[in-house]
C-alpha cells in the first residue's frame, strides 16, 4: 500500500458563478498566481491550489484545497474570513499562510495575529507561532514556527522543524508538480531542514531522496517514495 500525494491536475481555472458574485481560481502542478481582492488584500497562490472568492465580498475567500499566503489589512468593522472546509481563520491584520490537504489543516503566521474558528474555543496565533489540525486526529497542537519560513515557498525554500514526511512531500508535490506516492512506514517519520527550490523541476526529487532518508523512482504515473537503504519497510 502507499499513501498518495497528488497534485490538482487542472491549469488555471476562473470559474465564474455568476448569481452569487463567487468564482474558482485554481493553479496546476508547479504553477503560481497572485490575486488582489482589493488595495489592502492579497493572495498568493501555491501549485496545485484551488480557492473560492467573491466579487461582492473582498473579506471572504476559501481555501478548498492546496497552499496560500494571504496579506491582509485588518478592519474591526469587516474582518477577513478565510473558509477552510468546516473550519474558519480570521485575520487581525496579518500575514499568514495556510495549506489545505490530506494530511489536515496547518495555518502559520508572520505578521499580526489570526484566530482560528472564532468562537468560545477559538485559538489565537501570532506572529512565530503556527497550528497543526490533522485529519486523523481531533486534537489541534499550537507550535513554534520561524517567521522567515511562512511563506518560503513564494522563495523557492522550504523550512521544517520535526514535520512528518507526508506533509514534506505534500509541500514538494505542489511545488514541483508531480504526484507522490509514499510508503506509510515513512509517512509520520519527522524532517527537520531546509529545503532549497532550484528550479530544475521534478528531477530534483532524486538529489533531495538521501536528505530526506527515503528513495525515489519513477512509476507509470509520478513517483514513489520508498524507505532509504537499512530503514524499517
Amino acid at each position: 500500500n502507499v499513501i498518495r500525494v497528488e497534485p490538482l491536475s487542472a491549469t488555471i481555472v476562473v470559474a465564474p458563478q455568476f448569481e452569487s458574485g463567487r468564482y474558482d481560481v485554481a493553479t496546476g502542478p508547479g504553477e503560481r498566481r497572485t490575486i488582489a481582492l482589493d488595495a489592502t488584500t492579497m493572495v498568493a497562490l501555491n501549485g496545485s491550489t484551488r480557492m473560492t472568492f467573491d466579487r461582492k465580498n473582498a473579506r471572504f475567500a476559501s481555501l478548498v484545497g492546496g497552499e496560500a499566503l494571504f496579506r491582509v489589512r485588518h478592519d474591526d468593522a469587516a474582518p477577513f474570513t478565510l473558509h477552510v472546509g468546516r473550519n474558519r481563520v480570521e485575520d487581525v491584520g496579518t500575514v499568514f499562510n495556510v495549506v489545505n490537504d490530506a494530511g489536515g489543516v496547518r495555518v502559520t503566521v508572520a505578521e499580526g495575529e489570526v484566530v482560528y474558528n472564532p468562537g468560545d474555543r477559538g485559538i489565537s496565533l501570532h506572529a512565530g507561532q503556527g497550528l497543526i489540525d490533522p485529519s486523523s486526529s481531533k486534537t489541534v497542537r499550537v507550535i513554534a514556527t520561524p517567521v522567515a519560513s511562512v511563506g518560503g515557498w513564494q522563495k523557492g525554500q522550504l523550512l521544517y522543524g520535526g514535520a512528518p514526511l507526508s506533509s514534506v512531500a505534500a509541500d514538494l508535490a505542489r511545488a514541483l508538480g508531480v504526484r507522490i506516492d509514499m510508503a506509510p512506514a515513512i509517512a509520520n517519520r519527522p524532517f527537520s531542514g531546509a529545503i532549497r527550490l532550484d528550479g530544475s523541476g521534478p528531477g530534483q526529487l532524486e538529489r533531495l531522496a538521501p536528505a530526506l532518508g527515503v528513495t525515489v523512482q519513477r512509476g507509470s504515473a509520478g513517483w514513489i517514495m520508498k524507505p532509504g537503504d537499512g530503514a524499517a519497510r
